[in-house]
């Protein structure tokens, strides 16, 4: 039936694409068409009933009592009564059912996608919704205190075996504490060094000013090395330890006074030590190089020992100490390179021997004999069990304070001591918490992350350059943080695990200084035995050196020259060519490590790696 312009259509009541094509019908109004027909008023309430249990659009109520109009007016002109046809029609809910189950069938197929779609979705919400639920109503279990079990390592044997006591009479002894900081670690050597006071050396003009600190120092220097050669550090970790120490002084992080007191995690620890324990090797660093001005052997021997000891007391607790701890005896191998250079007659032969033994002890061939990543894994299991629920059998799910906790740590990770941090870690606990129930699960974690840690053990134990560029763990985190949902899947992973690589690499070049200074060591006894250097390192073995080094990047024996009066031992680098002892530079100065390189990105770099003597020193 065509629809006509009908003068009493309301415009409300009118279709929009009629109202576009000008027609205001008042279509719509399905109720007034119904008044308008011209049928006994039963069959006009039974059409208004049948209609309105359609539930139907609008504009599809209208079709339906249009249909109906006609159906019954047909009927009518048929000479049957009204009674009868009403009676004829049936029950009213069960035409409307049929009536509104046809017209679905003939809407658009658009509609019945995003029915369907519409469903899935509030399913899909409404799974998720009771996942949100047992996210939050679930809560961790803490069952084993790992700072506890890092606490009785550190402090084991008597107290007067502890260095930590000692170290913190000789720190404030030396100015050294935060609470009386002397300004003196503060001032640079002048405007245009990049270096502090502390590191002066005989050839600048602030050298007096150094001595002059170092005489007054004293017994601070003499508790300092008493303090580094004891065996026990003797540092009390968590709330409440030495860390917290009022008249030390040592500022407290904002994020972490609000940890739990009674339950300390690892990760949230405060280690301000490592940092002290570096200040107080520059200091024995300092006076070994005043030690060897003055000729004093028997002084700068005490001030590197003790920091080979202050080296070996940062490490086997945590990764960042064992980094700390090679940090420090990079600079002891520094001085003894330095001393060796400029005045090795201080050091007697049994001194020199005596150093060379120290120095062998310090680790072997591969960096496992250097860092041990026991503590990366006490630090992920502890967080775990604080993220986790535990059924029980090794396995459960990331609850909504595990949320919070890695937002804490992901807010110290950014700036410790930033004082928005706290707001920042709320913030992103309410971001994160809508993904969180997407995490994997306790085992599967567990499971990621024991694989890739026993990767990162095996690759430990076997040199740097046998890996040929591949990398199979940084490959895993790569693709790991390339993927938005393995992201959130394995975020504690992706968040907490050791760079393996970067960590052999920077033992390696640690290792190769070492052998450097121990060829070095055994250049000079060899020297004074015989009255020049050898023509090859195979004469130092096995009297002076129980065998020659293997060059770390390139393999084979490190190489040896004598140039212009002076040895060199070097690498060949990553290039892997031999440049006959040239170091390498780097923006137009002397880069000693800039060539100690492994794989491609080293193959950029023209020059040797110098281990010792050249223009390395």
């Amino acid at each position: 039936m065509s629809e006509a312009i009908d003068p009493e259509g309301s415009i409300w009541q009118t279709p929009l694409r009629d109202l576009v094509r000008g027609r205001i019908n008042g279509r719509l109004d399905w109720r007034r068409r119904v008044r308008r027909a011209e049928l006994p008023q039963a069959a006009r309430d039974l059409i208004v009933r049948v209609v309105r249990r359609t539930r139907l659009w609008r504009l599809e109520k209208s079709a339906v009592a249009q249909e109906l109009i006609a159906h019954f007016s047909d009927a009518l002109a048929a000479g049957r009564s009204a009674e009868e046809v009403v009676a004829d029609f049936g029950n009213a809910k069960i035409a409307a059912r049929l009536i509104r189950r046809a017209k679905l069938r003939n809407r658009p197929l658009a509609w019945h996608v995003t029915k369907y779609v519409t469903r899935a979705v509030i399913v899909l919400m409404l799974l998720y919704g009771v996942v949100i639920a047992r996210f939050f109503l679930l809560k961790p279990s803490i069952k084993f205190d790992y700072v506890a079990q890092l606490n009785a390592r550190l402090n084991a044997g008597p107290a007067s075996e502890q260095a930590w006591p000692v170290l913190r009479q000789a720190a404030m002894a030396l100015g050294l504490s935060p609470a009386n900081r002397d300004p003196f670690f503060d001032e640079r050597i002048d405007r245009k060094e990049d270096r502090d006071l502390i590191e002066a050396t005989p050839a600048d003009a602030a050298w007096p000013r150094l001595t002059t600190w170092l005489d007054r120092h004293e017994n601070g220097l003499a508790l300092l090395r008493r303090g580094a050669s004891l065996p026990s550090v003797g540092f009390v970790l968590g709330p409440n330890g030495s860390a917290y120490d009022p008249e030390f002084g040592w500022k407290q992080c904002p994020v972490l006074a609000e940890a739990d007191p009674a339950h300390p995690s690892v990760v949230g620890i405060l280690l301000p030590f490592l940092g002290l324990h570096r200040d107080l090797a520059k200091v024995l660093s300092a006076d070994a190089r005043y030690a060897a001005v003055s000729k004093n052997g028997e002084r700068a021997i005490g001030d590197l020992n003790a920091m080979f000891d202050l080296g070996r007391t940062r490490r086997g607790d945590f990764l960042i100490g064992d980094l700390v701890g090679l940090s420090i005896d990079r600079m002891a191998f520094e001085q003894i390179r330095l001393v060796l250079r400029e005045s090795p007659a201080i050091f007697s032969d049994a001194q020199l021997i005596g150093l060379a033994h120290r120095i062998a002890g310090i680790g072997g061939d591969t960096p496992a004999t250097l860092v041990d990543l026991s503590g990366e894994r006490d630090s992920f299991y502890d967080m775990v069990q604080r993220t986790y629920s535990d059924d029980g059998h090794g396995d459960g799910s990331l609850t909504a304070q595990g949320a919070q906790f890695l937002s804490m740590h992901a807010a110290l990770a950014g700036a410790v001591n930033d004082h928005h941090q706290p707001a920042r870690a709320t913030a992103g606990q309410l971001v994160l918490s809508a993904s969180m129930p997407l995490v994997a699960s306790r085992r599967a974690v567990l499971n990621e992350f024991d694989h890739l840690l026993a990767t990162g053990d095996a690759s430990l134990d076997r040199p740097l350059r046998e890996d040929n560029d591949d990398d199979p763990i940084s490959d895993r985190l790569v693709a790991i943080k390339d993927s938005a949902w393995e992201t959130v899947r394995l975020l504690p992973v992706a968040q907490l695990f050791p760079a393996i690589k970067s960590l052999r690499a920077n033992v390696e070049r640690m290792l190769g200084e070492k052998e450097g200074v121990e060829v070095g060591i055994a250049l000079e006894l060899y020297r004074r035995r015989n009255g020049s250097y050898p023509t090859s390192l195979e004469a130092l073995t096995p009297t002076f050196l129980p065998r020659v080094p293997i060059d770390r990047v390139g393999g084979g024996p490190v190489r040896y020259r004598v140039i212009a009066g002076r040895p060199v031992v070097y690498s060949v680098g990553g290039d892997h060519d031999d440049d006959g002892g040239r170091a390498a530079e780097y923006r137009g100065g002397p880069a000693p490590a800039i060539a100690a390189y492994w794989g491609t990105r080293g193959k950029e770099i023209d020059g040797d790696w110098i281990l010792y003597g050249g223009r390395a020193d």
